[in-house]
């Protein structure tokens, strides 16, 4: 019975190091066709490296634009994941509430991120003919496709219903959202404006919709 349960282990030992090893590869066609496996085993034992990972190069920025039905040049925007860290700054140490929110907002931006990620190095493969740009934009235009079974996308177009909420929107206007990547700057120049003031590069943008009800 011991034999029988070290050959078990030894065996689930095996094939967890060897999953983990492949999902953790650059990407490649044979990775690419396990791609559903992957989001499978991901899902249930993902394996954080940050640890070992170079200091992140880019800070996440989250644009809700609303504009008027009747007169489109009528239009707002919001960034909201800068007045969430200053708010768990200046609430902390009780700032459970922020940081879940930050929680639950990043996450959603990191899911919608790894989605256009992994579907445009498939196009790549599909596609070695056509300008990276273009395969951006159909990675892109595939997300907003599949929107239904991406959470991602999902709570990121709820939010924008408590945006809209906070700034006393109407529903007569209407509204989108867009991800974009902001390079952090360097020690010497944290402090000029046009770092500061950046709006980043764009990695995700919806057309606009009807403001959810909430």
């Amino acid at each position: 019975m011991n034999k029988i349960l070290s050959v078990v282990i030894l065996f689930a030992f095996v094939i967890f190091w060897a999953s983990n090893i492949f999902f953790n590869l650059p990407d490649n066609p044979i990775k690419i066709k396990f791609s559903k496996e992957e989001a499978a085993f991901q899902s249930v034992l993902f394996q954080r490296w940050s640890f070992f990972a170079p200091p992140p190069k880019n800070n996440e920025r989250l644009y809700y634009f609303f504009r008027s039905k009747s007169d489109t040049t009528q239009q707002v925007v919001f960034e909201v994941l800068g007045p969430i860290t200053a708010r768990k700054q200046q609430t902390a140490p009780f700032n459970m509430l922020e940081e879940k929110e930050d929680y639950i907002i990043s996450g959603s931006i990191s899911e919608v991120n790894d989605f256009l990620f992994q579907y445009t190095n498939e196009l790549k493969f599909r596609h070695k003919d056509k300008p990276e740009a273009e395969l951006v934009q159909m990675a892109t235009q595939q997300a907003w496709a599949v929107r239904a079974k991406l959470s991602g996308i999902a709570t990121l177009t709820k939010y924008g219903t408590l945006i809209a909420a906070q700034h006393h929107i109407s529903t007569d206007y209407e509204m989108k959202f867009m991800i974009a990547q902001l390079p952090i700057p360097k020690f010497v120049d944290r402090n000029k404006v046009t770092e500061r003031n950046s709006p980043g590069v764009k990695t995700f943008e919806t057309p606009f919709i009807a403001i959810p009800k909430g």
